[in-house]
């Protein structure tokens, strides 16, 4: 007589088992790149940002300026004319970060990091003779670093008297 056996093996069982822990482990460590992925995007998109302002500078009459400020938890980059601008809301500027991610920056000058938060935005602006940084009232801003920080940091710094910024 012929037996059936119907089901599964206990060995057979923990195969299934390791290979769905370890395809589960795989897929939160990569959760993780993605979190990476995401700061240097926005940094990108920061240091192109400084490459708009540096353009609309150039062929606008009046001045632009660069806002980044937090909305509703995220992060913004926006350009007007106006240096005392606060952006209300989220409905004119390109989001550039989510909440998982912080972005702050510092001046080399001072030692401290100033974090953007909601209501405080960080403007840049741009001489248009020399192409250098300056703060809203006109003076020259002092070279600073601006950081995006998830699960790794990322940054952009800013030379004062060239105008240049670059990535890391």
């Amino acid at each position: 007589m012929l037996k059936r056996n119907e089901g599964f093996t206990l060995i057979e069982l923990i195969i299934v088992i390791a290979i769905i822990s370890i395809m589960s482990a795989g897929a939160i460590s990569s959760m993780g790149y993605l979190s990476m992925a995401n700061a240097s995007k926005c940094v990108g998109k920061i240091d192109s940002g400084i490459a708009v302002l540096k353009s609309k500078n150039t062929r606008e009459a009046s001045d632009t300026y660069m806002h980044l400020y937090k909305y509703d938890g995220n992060y913004y980059i926006e350009y007007s004319n106006d240096p005392d601008y606060n952006p209300p809301n989220a409905d004119n500027g390109e989001m550039i970060a989510n909440r998982q991610l912080t972005i702050s920056w510092k001046n080399k000058t001072d030692a401290s990091e100033t974090t953007i938060e909601e209501g405080a935005p960080k403007t840049f602006g741009m001489h248009k003779k020399d192409g250098s940084f300056k703060t809203i009232s006109g003076t020259r801003e002092p070279s600073c670093e601006i950081f995006v920080k998830g699960k790794s940091t990322h940054k952009v710094t800013l030379i004062t008297d060239t105008g240049k910024h670059f990535k890391d």
